[in-house]
């Protein structure tokens, strides 16, 4: 049997608006005539036995165009929308065909793009991995060098404070041993005095025992010792106070030395603690930004992983659709081919076709 290859346009040579036109030009003549008939009635009174047969009539005739119209729109359209549904069932037959050898070359492509996308997957994990490791040598690096200066500081604060210990001890025995000087000298004086006021009463008993006669002379002399005595006694008080005075001064310029001493300490415990600040505030600061960037990585990875996991759900999604369509469609193409038989199995034209389909269907069952 020749066969003749068909065109898309062969078929159906008919311009689809002229046919439809055609189709409902008798209705369209009709319901101008009845619009014309039923706008010149002007009142109805359907209360009266012939205003009801009015109403009754003129719906009737409008009921009838509807009616018959519609059984012309059943009419014309079941062949269109059968021929649509073969068109399609045809379709559906190629494209199961075409996808068996499609899918055979595109699983080749899609194994191979995955085996590239998992070479890079893992040539990322690795960078990664390496990353890390320098990240972790240099934290670890940076908190070994952090606690060496901590151990130092340690160090030099436990100095200073023995330093300051022993200042403050020093300055202390000193001034302790001053005080002992200043008062076993005050009572060597005071002894001095004693034995010489007790002295110069004996001496005074004495002359006074022995020669009644000589009293002014030895009051003369008396006085004259008296006033030598009290001369040596305030030159030596004289001297204890200048020594006193002088172990003040030492005293106050130890003293002050000793403020000014703690006043440095105190400036570079400041300094010591300013440091120590800065320190764990750069400490943080690079805790916090590890942080930021771990979170961020994290933030990444879980992105990646649901939209990974949303395009697969998205084509399973669009599988099972297609899976769906396809069982719709192939019932609905074999209920347009019986259509087809039953309404123009008897028609000579289409007997072809409906030969056709029949023998489709019969091979269809076995």
């Amino acid at each position: 049997m020749d066969t003749q290859e068909v065109t898309g346009t062969q078929i159906i040579s008919i311009d689809p608006v002229a046919y439809v036109a055609a189709v409902y030009a008798p209705f369209r003549d009709r319901l101008v005539a009845a619009k014309e008939a039923a706008d010149k009635i002007v009142a109805i009174n359907v209360k009266e036995k012939a205003g009801m047969a009015v109403a009754i009539k003129q719906r009737a005739i409008f009921r009838a165009l509807r009616v018959e119209a519609d059984k012309a729109r059943t009419l014309r359209k079941a062949p269109i929308i059968e021929i649509g549904k073969l068109i399609q069932a045809r379709y559906n037959e190629i494209e199961d065909e075409v996808v068996e050898y499609e899918g055979r070359f595109d699983d080749a492509i899609k194994a191979e793009e995955k085996r590239i996308e998992d070479e890079k997957t893992a040539a990322i994990r690795a960078e990664q991995a390496r990353i890390e490791a320098e990240q972790l040598a240099i934290k670890q690096a940076e908190e070994a060098r952090i606690a060496a200066e901590r151990a130092e500081l340690a160090r030099q604060q436990a100095e200073l404070a023995a330093a300051q210990k022993a200042a403050a001890d020093k300055i202390e025995a000193d001034a302790r041993a001053s005080r002992l000087k200043i008062e076993e000298e005050e009572r060597a004086a005071r002894l001095a005095r004693e034995e010489a006021d007790r002295q110069a009463r004996a001496e005074r008993d004495r002359i006074e025992a022995e020669a009644k006669a000589k009293e002014d002379a030895a009051r003369a002399e008396r006085i004259a010792e008296e006033n030598r005595q009290l001369a040596e006694r305030q030159e030596a008080q004289r001297k204890l106070n200048e020594e006193a005075a002088r172990i003040r001064a030492e005293q106050d310029a130890e003293a002050k030395r000793l403020r000014e001493e703690q006043a440095r300490l105190a400036e570079e415990q400041a300094r010591i603690d300013a440091a120590k600040r800065a320190e764990a505030d750069r400490l943080e600061a690079i805790a916090k930004a590890e942080r930021d960037a771990k979170e961020l990585a994290e933030r990444k990875k879980r992105e990646a992983a649901e939209n990974k996991a949303r395009v697969e759900r998205e084509k399973a999604e669009a599988e099972e659709r297609k899976k769906r369509i396809a069982a719709m469609q192939v019932t609905d193409g074999y209920a347009a081919l019986d259509v087809f038989t039953s309404h123009y199995g008897d028609v000579a034209e289409f007997a072809p076709i409906v030969a056709a389909i029949r023998q489709f269907v019969e091979a269809r069952k076995s």
